[in-house]
């Protein structure tokens, strides 16, 4: 059985999508992690950095609902 190139595009695309989403998970926690660190450096915690690191929470919890469909 020949498989078309359209079908060969879509699972590039569905896997570079994949790829994409997973390299996406280390880059939210190290961010997380760098402004947790930066918050509690230097002993106060202020609004902004507070805010900071609920922003980059937030954003991690909607890339995980976000996950590409398998094909």
């Amino acid at each position: 059985m020949k498989v078309s190139r359209s079908e060969e595009i879509s699972v590039f695309i569905a896997n570079l999508r994949n790829s994409i989403w997973v390299l996406g998970i280390p880059s939210f926690l190290f961010g997380m992690t760098d402004r947790g660190v930066a918050a509690l450096s230097d002993g106060y915690v202020s609004f902004a950095e507070l805010f900071h690191v609920f922003a980059t929470s937030f954003l991690l919890i909607s890339w995980l609902y976000l996950k590409p469909e398998k094909i």
